[in-house]
């Protein structure tokens, strides 16, 4: 069996040592580090003129769920890596 291995990189503690657990518990699944960030390297992507408010990234967050079936952002980020959006 192949097993998956997994960085997860939140901003926060609680939420990393969640996903972390859930993760830890589920076969052919291993956490091999966690980052307080994405560890970016290179220029950040643009941001818009005006900043986002908190009910366009709600609405963001929402529309990506509904459209992939995801039940939380964890699925959302294995979607991206496992469609090859994301460069390792």
């Amino acid at each position: 069996m192949m097993t998956i291995r997994v960085l997860v990189a939140d901003d926060q503690d609680i939420v990393r040592a969640g996903l972390t657990m859930i993760l830890d518990a589920q076969p052919g699944i291993a956490v091999v580090g966690q980052a307080a960030d994405g560890r970016r390297t290179g220029p950040r992507p643009a941001q818009p003129i005006e900043p986002l408010t908190a009910r366009e990234k709600e609405v963001l967050i929402a529309s990506l769920m509904r459209k992939l079936h995801a039940r939380n952002r964890v699925e959302i980020a294995m979607w991206v890596y496992e469609t090859g959006r994301i460069k390792t």
